[in-house]
């Protein structure tokens, strides 16, 4: 009876446990919906406080999206994101025409951007601005079932990002 009552609490802890978890993952996507278009337009500016003015002078930002709590997959997209983005387009970056731009979403200044871009999970999005004005965005979606090869995620980034800033 006593080893009945023990596998019994066992198992409540284990539901327990999982229920914990479930619940900590859901927070992290909370108020995000799904992006239906891998590439729209925006008429609206977007004004993302202090960072507006370097914005201005620049034609593309590659945002990376997460949250406060990332898991080991996530730190991975934005670190394979970033190598991408350095190795190919150093000299851009040097000179400010691309910027690359990790952002908390769920820092008050930054929520906009679920809405924005209809986020729903991390993301790595391309955006063209001219004049300080955003014209032009594309979510580059295909880094989750990418995250498990390195050179196939890196060489799909620079691709896209080619084809983004060559306006293709």
């Amino acid at each position: 009876m006593f080893a009945q009552r023990k596998t019994i609490l066992a198992i409540f802890l284990l539901f327990l446990c999982a229920g914990i978890i479930a619940l900590a993952a859901s927070d992290l996507h909370s108020g995000e919906k799904a992006v239906t278009s891998q590439n729209r337009s925006v008429a609206a500016t977007r004004d993302s406080s202090a960072d507006s003015a370097a914005i201005a002078d620049t034609k593309i930002v590659a945002y990376y999206f997460h949250a406060t709590q990332r898991c080991v997959t996530c730190r991975r997209i934005e670190a394979y994101s970033q190598e991408a983005l350095q190795e190919a387009f150093g000299p851009l970056l040097a000179d400010s025409v691309l910027l690359w731009k990790p952002l908390n979403v769920q820092k008050p200044e930054n929520q906009h951007f679920i809405k924005d871009y209809g986020l729903y999970s991390q993301a790595l999005i391309l955006s063209r601005v001219r004049d300080g004005k955003e014209i032009e965005w594309k979510n580059l979606d295909k880094i989750w079932e990418l995250i498990g090869n390195k050179e196939e995620f890196e060489q799909y980034v620079k691709k896209e990002t080619v084809a983004f800033i060559n306006n293709e």
